[in-house]
C-alpha cells in the first residue's frame, strides 16, 4: 500500500507593497551610509533589488565594493513569515 502525501496549504507571499516597503528601507539604509548608486557593485544590488520589487522573485547573493572593503551580504525571500535581510561587512582586497 502506497503512503498518500498530504498536500500542504500554500505558503503565504509577500504583496507588492511589502515587498516595496523592504526595498525602500533597504535603499534608504544604503544610502544613509553614504554608498554611491554609481559604484559597481552598488548598481548590482539596486538591480536585484528592483527585480525582487518588480517579479517577486526570491534572490540571495553577495556583491562586492572594493572602493570601500565592503562585501554586501543579501537575502530577498518572498515569504511572509521571513524578513529580507542585507548585511555590510568588512572585507580585504
Amino acid at each position: 500500500m502506497a503512503k498518500k502525501k498530504e498536500q500542504k496549504p500554500p505558503k503565504p507571499e509577500k504583496t507588492k507593497e511589502e515587498r516595496e516597503s523592504e526595498v525602500k528601507s533597504m535603499k534608504n539604509k544604503i544610502e544613509e551610509l553614504g554608498l554611491s548608486t554609481e559604484l559597481p557593485g552598488i548598481a548590482e544590488l539596486y538591480q536585484a533589488l528592483n527585480d525582487f520589487l518588480e517579479n517577486g522573485i526570491s534572490h540571495s547573493g553577495k556583491t562586492k565594493i572594493p572602493e570601500y572593503n565592503r562585501e554586501v551580504h543579501y537575502i530577498l525571500t518572498k515569504s511572509k513569515n521571513k524578513q529580507s535581510t542585507l548585511s555590510l561587512l568588512h572585507k580585504k582586497y
